[in-house]
């Protein structure tokens, strides 16, 4: 699975796009809508009406469903 398009893909990319200033930032990308499996679960920012809105939770706000994401191809420790 890749993580691309995906509402953490897209946290990253908000949270990023919101210390452009307004008059720079034109637009934000977000895919997720076009995605077959949900990771998070409805968790995360939404595309509503065309707006973005940043979680309010810690860190990017929005988890994974582990379950979701399957089984790890690697690990490092």
């Amino acid at each position: 699975m890749a993580i691309g398009g995906t509402v953490l893909a897209d946290t990253e990319a908000l949270h990023l796009a919101a210390t452009i200033p307004d008059a720079n930032c034109h637009a934000v990308w977000a895919c997720q809508d076009m995605l077959t499996i949900d990771i998070a679960g409805g968790r995360g920012p939404r595309n509503v009406d065309g707006h973005l809105h940043l979680p309010e939770a810690p860190g990017l706000g929005v988890h994974p469903d582990e379950e979701a994401l399957g089984d790890p191809v690697s690990v490092y420790t």
